[in-house]
């Protein structure tokens, strides 16, 4: 297997102002935030970005502490190899005029997976600085040279790898280092070390960068403030693919083969996100493709990559050796899980007392252990520490012995939703449906006293296990079974937080939940419970979520089958890339959405184009659209009337509230609504910059008998009493056909209602419902309005002139506050 060279297998990073701590532990359906969640920021193309100042929020010093998260096998660990190689060859930061960067002349590497192993030992600052794995015995720091570092300790760049397998994690979350003086030459707990390091009380002007899983730093930034925070995102689509060209660079046809496999595969996309995944990846196919296969039996499930990774490491090696390679195996599960179950990453050879010196030499040679560098004791002894190649690699070995033991890990057993995941995998291959149903109830039991090593929502972690188990009529099953765990008695399919990765156990979901549908309407035997439910849902609504086109294009497929019952799409505060509305658009000409909800999404212009070629074709059949809270100018108005005035478009209901449409806008619009082909009945244009001046155009198109709009919202406008008028004299013509009439938050006083009354009173003013609250009307103008209703003619039901509302039933009016 190849050398991976870190400049290819390098990540992007977002820098990051802050993280939002976790809370709401005791929500019913949150325990925590996943490990990975939405992240805004720029991304930083080289490392002197980081040290920049930060201007635009008056920060005017050097950045001087630096956290840097990332979820497991990300790349932290290969980030700061690669930040001290290029620190060694001069490369760190780039000579720019006008930039004030640190002049780094002294630079240590240490991880906490290294400081572990000293427990409480009580040592000094230089110590500690000694046993930096870029150094060996000849790089000892002399008295001159520390003296120097502590009278320059701007100098001074020091990364700690690993915040998260930390033992003494507490400690340094707490005040308790104050016992201790601060002085670089006092002997202390090497957690009381790190502490001052971390806060600035030792080495005071010294650049300090630490490394840590999101959630296991979530407390120590809620106590200690980093003057800047850096998150590693892994591979975009884009970087799989060019990493894949530059792993099989001189391998044309094999890097063929796995290109087109891995991008035909929405799983392996994103997967490969993490970048020693995509390593693992590449190692494999690789192994796989030099004898004659066929690429679509390729595996796409994560369990099945990872039993094919440690196969192949252990399969290379057996040509060589006698020992049974199950059997050694056996034994690598049974000690990665001991060790999982407390929490150590990190192992020296005395703690592998079951293995044979032989099982040892074989496992360091196939790839499953890494030895790490010569971690130094003391100034005259030195010593070797093992770990897995990858942590994911310990937690899939963890769970092979689970599994043959029949033992599903509680909560007690400090493991991750990984450990589910893989070990619905495993028993896929066992065929073992008994112990399946076990492991989903276990999941239930762990949810329902709120533990907090589960981090992701419920149902999306079931899903993934159900999807990892392969046996489409189990998923029907437990689907049909537990229908109510993935849709509410509204037929609505929400997720909340989601990345891009997870739309791949959304679409699973919606495509169990098709299956269903297609078996009850084929007349296949269904209870009727299970019939009405599945048929039931209609709406898959995604909150708060950051949405890849891989992802979403999953999602679109399903929708897009026969049978599919979701006929509502909504998509509230989500972060969509580039063209995923693109793609949006092409799903709509097949799929049967009838409602599009895009609120506070970031839509523009450019993506209200894409949606309006398809809105024009006869097969689209969209009647809501829901375009709430977006970036929509009068530009993109004048694209949405195109459609509306096609025969083919269906739509009925438009909501374009809170966007930067203004009177010109409302002009495009009316041209539309005045077509006979225009269908639309419904329209909002709340919290807007509509005046008056698009009132008049507005009533304009209200007085044309072909105009068929009924309700219409204008609150949170510019609207005076002058725009009253004009929509008084539209709301008396026989033609106008509005019901409902929404004038909230604008700036009608008592003589716009005068103006209403006398309308209200008129036998062709259709108005049944009328928002006045938040005006400027005074009890004068309510009572006038009262004296409006008491008119046979008059045919309003619920009126809101101010706080409160109005609804009549029979002869009487009821009142209730809003």
């Amino acid at each position: 297997m190849k050398k991976a060279r870190t400049d290819d297998i390098y990540t992007s990073l977002l820098i990051q102002h802050g993280r939002k701590p976790i809370e709401d532990l005791d929500m019913k359906r949150k325990e925590r935030l996943r490990q990975y969640g939405r992240v805004s920021g720029e991304p930083v193309k080289h490392n002197q970005e980081i040290f920049i100042c930060d201007t635009d929020r008056n920060v005017v010093k050097i950045p001087r502490s630096v956290l840097v998260t990332g979820k497991a096998g990300i790349g932290k660990t290969l980030f700061f190899q690669k930040f001290i190689r290029d620190w060694a060859n001069n490369m760190l930061f780039e000579t720019q005029a006008n930039l004030q960067l640190p002049d780094l002349k002294f630079a240590y590497l240490l991880t906490f997976r290294q400081l572990n192993s000293l427990g409480d030992d009580r040592v000094t600052l230089r110590d500690i600085l000694n046993r930096s794995s870029v150094l060996d015995e000849h790089s000892n720091i002399e008295d001159s040279v520390f003296e120097y570092i502590l009278d320059h300790s701007e100098e001074v760049l020091i990364l700690i790898d690993g915040y998260d397998e930390y033992s003494k994690r507490n400690f340094i979350e707490s005040d308790w280092d104050d016992r201790y003086p601060n002085s670089a030459h006092e002997e202390m707990p090497v957690a009381a070390l790190c502490a001052k390091l971390i806060k600035g009380k030792l080495l005071r002007d010294s650049v300090v960068m630490i490394t840590s899983r999101p959630d296991e730093s979530d407390e120590m930034t809620s106590r200690i403030g980093f003057d800047r925070y850096v998150e590693i995102t892994g591979f975009t689509e884009e970087q799989v693919k060019k990493y894949v060209e530059k792993y099989f660079n001189e391998k044309e046809v094999m890097k063929n083969a796995v290109m087109d496999h891995i991008t035909k595969n929405d799983n392996l996309v994103s997967f490969a996100h993490i970048p020693v995944v995509c390593f693992l990846m590449c190692s494999y196919f690789e192994y796989l493709l030099n004898e004659p296969v066929n690429t679509d039996v390729l595996p796409v499930n994560t369990s099945e990559i990872y039993f094919e990774v440690v196969n192949m490491f252990l399969g290379k090696h057996d040509k060589e050796s006698a020992i049974s390679s199950e059997d050694t195996l056996d034994k690598m599960s049974e000690f990665a899980a001991h060790l999982l179950q407390e929490r150590k990453f990190i192992f020296a050879l005395k703690d592998m007392k079951r293995f044979t010196l032989e099982e040892v030499k074989s496992l360091r040679a196939n790839g499953l252990l890494h030895c790490g560098p010569p971690f130094r004791k003391s100034y005259t002894e030195t010593t070797k520490y093992f770990c897995f190649t990858h942590f994911t690699l310990q937690e899939y070995l963890a769970t092979r012995w689970f599994v043959k033991r029949k033992q599903i890990p509680s909560h007690r057993d400090n493991v991750s939703e990984m450990i589910f995941q893989f070990m619905s995998g495993i028993l896929s291959k066992q065929k073992d449906e008994f112990f399946m149903r076990a492991l989903l109830e276990r999941l239930d039991w762990m949810y329902s006293i709120r533990v907090g090593v589960l981090p992701k929502l419920p149902k999306l972690l079931k899903l993934q296990c159900i999807m990892e188990y392969q046996e489409k009529n189990f998923a029907q099953r437990i689907v049909k079974e537990r229908f109510h765990q993935f849709c509410d008695r509204d037929g609505v399919i929400e997720f909340e937080k989601l990345a891009g990765a997870d739309c791949t156990a959304v679409a699973f979901l919606l495509d169990v939940i098709r299956t269903l549908n297609a078996n009850k309407i084929t007349g296949e035997k269904q209870g009727p419970l299970q019939q009405s439910s599945v048929a039931l849902a209609k709406t898959l609504t995604l909150w708060k979520c950051h949405l890849s086109e891989t992802g979403l294009r999953v999602i679109y497929k399903v929708l897009e089958k026969k049978h599919s019952p979701v006929t509502e799409l909504y998509l509230y505060d989500c972060v969509l890339q580039e063209k995923c509305v693109h793609l949006l658009g092409e799903s709509l000409l097949v799929s049967k959405l009838n409602e599009l909800g895009l609120v506070e999404a970031l839509i523009t212009d450019a993506d209200v184009v894409s949606l309006c070629q398809a809105l024009k074709t006869p097969t689209c059949k969209v009647a809501t659209l829901n375009l709430f809270r977006n970036q929509i100018t009068d530009v993109g108005v004048a694209s949405i009337c195109q459609p509306l005035q096609t025969p083919t478009c269906k739509v009925t209901t438009l909501n374009l509230g809170l966007n930067q449409i203004t009177d010109a806008g409302v002009a495009s619009l009316c041209h539309a609504l005045q077509t006979p082909t225009c269908k639309v009945t419904t329209l909002d244009l709340c919290q807007n910059q509509i005046t008056d001046v698009g009132v008049v155009s507005l009533c304009q198109a209200l007085q044309t008998p072909t105009c068929k709009v009924t309700t219409l919202d204008l609150c949170h406008n510019q609207i005076t009493d002058a725009g009253v008028v004009s929509l008084c004299q539209a709301l008396q013509t026989p033609t106008c056909k509005l019901t409902t009439l929404q004038l909230s938050h604008n700036r009608i006083t008592d003589a716009g209602v005068v103006s209403l009354c006398q309308v209200l009173q008129t036998p062709t003013c259709k108005l049944t419902k009328l928002d006045l609250g938040y005006n400027q009307i005074t009890a004068a103008g309510v009572n006038n309005l009262f004296q409006a209703f008491q008119t046979p003619t008059c045919k309003v039901t619920e009126l809101r002139p101010g706080h409160n509302q109005f609804i009549r039933d029979s002869q009487s009016w009821l009142t209730y506050r809003c």
